[in-house]
Formats: structure tokens, sequence, C-alpha cells
């Protein structure tokens, strides 16, 4: 964090080999900034590029909206924008328990519309 509503968000997702033997990272660096309560704008870079070789990286805003609900349920929505104007978004309707378990069933769309359906627990 670099004060109350301004944060540095980094994440190195993986490293894939390829055939060739070659290694690719996928990457997300970025600037996270509090517009609410509970709602953030996250402006940066992603890419997945081949180790050794020249990239330029992907441009992007991305949304969290957060609304709390009565008993402890709430709504995610985070719609996510590149520059080059590819969309994707996933909405998220979860309970918090008392012991703090999260469950929560989500569904969005992918940069080629594939929808992506699921339910998780997180503790």
């Amino acid at each position: 964090p670099l004060n109350e509503n301004l944060e540095v968000v980094s994440k190195l997702n993986t490293i894939i080999p390829g055939d060739d033997a070659a290694k690719y990272v996928d990457y997300l660096f970025g600037l996270r900034i509090g517009i609410g309560y509970n709602h953030y704008l996250l402006a940066g870079a992603q890419e997945m590029y081949r180790l050794g070789t020249e990239h330029e990286p992907e441009l992007f805003v991305e949304l969290d909206m957060n609304w709390r609900l009565p008993n402890d349920f709430g709504i995610r929505f985070q719609p996510h924008v590149a520059v080059e104007g590819e969309f994707n978004h996933k909405t998220t309707v979860f309970k918090e328990w008392e012991n703090k378990l999260l469950t929560g069933i989500f569904f969005g769309q992918d940069q080629e519309a594939r929808w992506d359906v699921g339910i998780y627990a997180q503790y």
C-alpha cells in the first residue's frame, strides 16, 4: 500500500514450459485506486510473453465493485477492459459465514465470449 486508497498490485501467474523448451511468463502489474467503500479501479499492464523476446504489454482498466447485503451476503462485479477493446467480466454472489468461511457462485465471460460458471469455498 502507498496510502489508504492507493496500492501497487503485481502478480506473476505462471511460467509455462513450451514445446520447444521456451519459457513463458504471465504477469500483471498495476495501480489499485480506492474509489469508494469496497470499490476499486485497477489500471495497469498484463501480458503472457516468451522470455527473451520483445513484447508490448496489454494496458487495461478493471473495476472491482463490491456491495454488502443483509445477512452477510454480497455481490461483486468485475468488468475488465483492455486498451485494444477486449472485454471480459465476472460477477460473484457470496456469503461470509460466522466461522470466516466464504462461499459463492460466480459467472462471467472471457475475451472470446466463453462463459465461465462455478462455485467456490474459501477459508
